[in-house]
């Protein structure tokens, strides 16, 4: 193909897609080397049209601009509690870095989010500094717990298998963490404002029932309970393990009633022969 060929329709496609997918102009990308030389060279004019009152740059950067701006609503919608807890310009700082060094490349934007809480451990400012803050850890676990939120949320519920024995919901994620990650989260996406917390070691779970989501928390034992539950083992096997452990047995049989109670309320346990079925995430979240 001579340089003044005209591109095919493929090739104005990726060229399209390239310029679509990294609107901030990430230079680590190599250009297609199997596009013409003036696509390669990004000639603008050799594509878009320029127009009485637009130039052909202006047109792309119009399209960029739109394309950008959906990007960080997307990002702003999959981390709201993060947004509030960095405040808008700085998490915008943040979202537009991580586009930048990450810019999507999936059908979906579902998964535009997926490598933002390697991408803040990758440049927390203290990386290469022997005393270590807290503050980056707490936006950390809070990057993913919102992004496991999300995808649970799209996440198709696998088929079910026959079982006779009580088990644990297969959409249940359950959480460890040394900040109080879920009463923040709870408290930013209520809009009360929540100031960013001191340390302190959290238990609870997100499960979904009938296309909504339920945030409980918990206490070390029951997380220690229902770890082992989500690990394969029965219900006895586990409550066993958690005495082992050195949870008194007495006081574990006068509380474990109340606790299944509530489990099986929010659709945490199932008890009882169940139905293979295969369900489809709803689009909108309650």
């Amino acid at each position: 193909m001579s340089d003044t060929a005209t591109p095919t329709l493929q090739q104005l496609q990726l060229w399209m897609q390239g310029v679509l997918i990294n609107p901030l102009g990430d230079t680590k990308q190599e250009p297609h080397t199997h596009l013409p030389p003036q696509l390669q060279q990004g000639a603008v004019e050799a594509v878009v049209r320029s127009s009485k009152r637009l130039s052909a740059r202006e047109h792309l950067e119009l399209y960029q601009r739109s394309y950008l701006w959906r990007l960080r609503e997307c990002m702003a919608q999959q981390f709201p509690a993060l947004k509030h807890a960095l405040g808008d310009e700085l998490f915008r700082g943040f979202a537009d870095q991580y586009l930048q060094l990450y810019p999507p490349t999936s059908y979906t934007l579902a998964t535009l989010g997926q490598r933002f809480p390697d991408f803040l451990q990758e440049t927390r400012p203290d990386k290469n500094t022997a005393q270590k803050e807290s503050w980056p850890d707490f936006m950390i676990q809070l990057a993913q717990f919102e992004f496991a939120i999300a995808l649970l949320f799209d996440t198709h519920e696998p088929l079910q298998e026959d079982h006779e024995d009580m088990s644990l919901a297969p959409l249940t994620l359950l959480f460890q963490h040394s900040f109080p990650v879920l009463a923040y989260y709870r408290a930013a996406i209520a809009d009360k404002k929540p100031e960013l917390p001191l340390p302190f070691q959290t238990y609870g779970l997100i499960v979904r029932k009938d296309y909504q989501l339920a945030l409980l928390d918990l206490q070390p034992a029951q997380y220690q309970l229902l770890s082992g539950m989500k690990k394969g083992l029965s219900f006895s096997a586990a409550k066993q393990g958690i005495i082992n452990g050195g949870v008194d047995q007495e006081e574990l049989s006068a509380v474990l009633p109340q606790w299944l109670a509530r489990w099986k309320e929010f659709g945490v346990l199932r008890v009882g022969k169940a139905q293979p079925r295969y369900n489809r995430a709803s689009s909108a979240r309650t």
